[in-house]
């Protein structure tokens, strides 16, 4: 996460997400804890001179446990 800046902006935010760089932290330190397996990667990359965007791919993810509030019951999760 020291690659975000500390005031990155997420455009589209998980609910309760917190601003900047510890809302990522939070977001992702819960989808991993809920999702043991999950797999998580960048899927594209865009800079220029002050900003970079960035989408990822989430992989598929069994063994769900609670994520951000919402418990899943161990059923398998896919989008």
């Amino acid at each position: 996460m020291e690659s975000f800046a500390e005031d990155a902006v997420d455009h589209d935010p998980a609910p309760d997400q917190g601003p900047g760089r510890e809302g990522f932290r939070a977001f992702f330190t819960a989808l991993t804890a809920g999702f043991l397996d999950a797999q998580i990667a960048p899927a594209h990359m865009v800079a220029d001179d002050e900003n970079i965007a960035i989408a990822y791919t989430r992989g598929e993810a069994c063994r769900a446990h609670v994520v951000l509030s919402l418990a899943y019951g161990g059923r398998e999760v896919r989008e």
